[in-house]
């Protein structure tokens, strides 16, 4: 969706995604149009256009100005062990670098900050500054792990975080804090499993987590109870001996 590495960046929004969101808001408008007048609409949602919207300045940019979109995707600094450590290198223009000429100096790398040019607020907000302090940063993290550099670094207003694998966060601190993961149980296996907790916390529109997704055919009888006022039929055999979970499950 970003294009090939070698050429330039057009940077859409997750293209499936987008043309959901697009899809229902188009819905929604279309049911309250209606309401309103009566009148029904046609609607036509097409990946492309979703993407276009994605790129959000980049074509109004190229419109205007005839400059092309630079790839800013965060830089990844490879830590002691192995893992690695994402920074937004745009952002460092925001870092504080007293404390990280501090952080720097028992590794002996805070003289590489020195430079002069670093005091002037203009500078650190170009690219060629940003960049040289991510390189210093680089060969500092190499010798420390990747939750030590990131708690460090924070400390110092530098944007940044360890690249996790999923079962990793399952333990982090943080998400065990929120609640993040909870257990919903599966009767008929007679165990439960860890899944995702609701998108967000919220004081007044409150989430809740569970019960496990329906089985096949589970709620039939349920569902024609309430459309059509009668319990779910028996299923018929199907070729090959199963039974359609259409009828009663």
């Amino acid at each position: 969706m970003r294009g090939d590495v070698e050429h330039v960046a057009v940077r859409p929004a997750l293209g499936h995604g987008s043309k959901a969101q697009h899809a229902a808001v188009a819905i929604a408008a279309a049911f309250y149009h209606r309401y309103a007048t009566g009148r029904g609409q046609f609607i036509d949602v097409a990946i492309h256009d979703a993407c276009a919207q994605g790129t959000e300045g980049t074509v109004p940019r190229f419109v205007y100005t005839g400059r092309n979109q630079v790839r800013s995707s965060p830089q990844q600094l490879k830590c002691a062990d192995g893992r690695f450590l994402a920074l937004v290198i745009t952002m460092l223009r925001i870092a504080n670098l007293p404390r990280l000429r501090e952080l720097l100096a028992p590794s002996g790398l805070a003289a590489e900050l020195d430079d002069p040019r670093l005091d002037d607020a203009a500078y650190v907000k170009t690219s060629e500054a940003t960049q040289q302090i991510a390189a210093v940063l680089g060969r500092w993290a190499a010798g420390r792990s990747a939750e030590e550099a990131f708690h460090a670094l924070q400390r110092c207003n530098v944007v940044c975080a360890p690249n996790r694998p999923p079962e990793d966060l399952i333990h982090d601190a943080q998400c065990r804090e929120r609640g993040d993961f909870v257990e919903i149980e599966h009767p008929e296996l007679g165990r439960s499993f860890t899944y995702p907790r609701y998108p967000s916390i919220r004081s007044e529109a409150a989430w809740r987590s569970g019960p496990r997704a329906p089985l096949l055919g589970e709620h039939n009888d349920a569902v024609w109870r309430e459309l059509a006022g009668r319990a779910a039929p028996d299923r018929p055999a199907l070729a090959d001996g199963s039974e359609d979970a259409g009828g009663r499950g």
